[in-house]
């Protein structure tokens, strides 16, 4: 019970420090730092006020319309903007965190049964959908095929790759002889 008051603490100032406008309240101040993070009006309601997905869609597209908070998450848009947080790097992170997923880092297995770790415990940018059912949750993971297909393709694994990496060099490099020798006359 501690830790999780901790961490209550802890996305409190965090939200605080990120989200400076004063005008708005803790709980308009975590919606705008969720919707920063994730473009989801309904799910950033719904995780910073607790409620229903069904009272939570209709209150977040109020909670839009509000100017200081539509000021806040321009802030921290500027400021992410600012900073250049994402790099390719981040993308390629990214994509190998999908391809190398491990599924006990999202259950739990004790005496035989299986149980979903809470949310707050796994790397959710990894899960694709998380569906209830009547016996628990089937947890689905982002598509690892998809990640490493991309992975191969960036890090040119696949001969192929290579091969048509060096017929666009060659072929950059004539059209870039052929603009040179129009400039000279010929």
């Amino acid at each position: 019970m501690r830790e999780k008051e901790e961490r209550a603490e802890e996305k409190h100032e965090a939200a605080k420090a990120l989200v400076k406008v004063d005008k708005i309240n803790e709980r308009q101040r975590l919606f705008a730092l969720y919707y920063f993070q994730t473009h989801n009006a309904t799910a950033s309601y719904q995780r910073a006020y607790g409620c229903t997905r069904k009272a939570a869609a209709s209150a977040a597209y109020k909670l839009l319309r509000n100017a200081e908070i539509v000021a806040a998450i321009r802030e921290m848009q500027a400021d992410r903007d600012a900073t250049l947080l994402l790099t390719a790097g981040d993308v390629v992170d990214l994509y190998m965190r999908i391809a190398f997923a491990d599924y006990g880092d999202f259950v739990n297995i004790k005496d035989g049964k299986m149980t979903v770790k809470d949310i707050d415990e796994v790397d959710g940018q990894l899960i694709s959908a998380a569906i209830p059912t009547k016996d628990g949750v089937i947890v689905r993971l982002a598509d690892r095929i998809k990640a490493l297909r991309w992975l191969a393709s960036y890090f040119e694994l696949n001969p192929s790759d290579r091969h048509r990496a060096a017929y666009q060099a060659k072929m950059a490099e004539l059209r870039e002889r052929e603009i040179k020798s129009k400039e000279d006359g010929w």
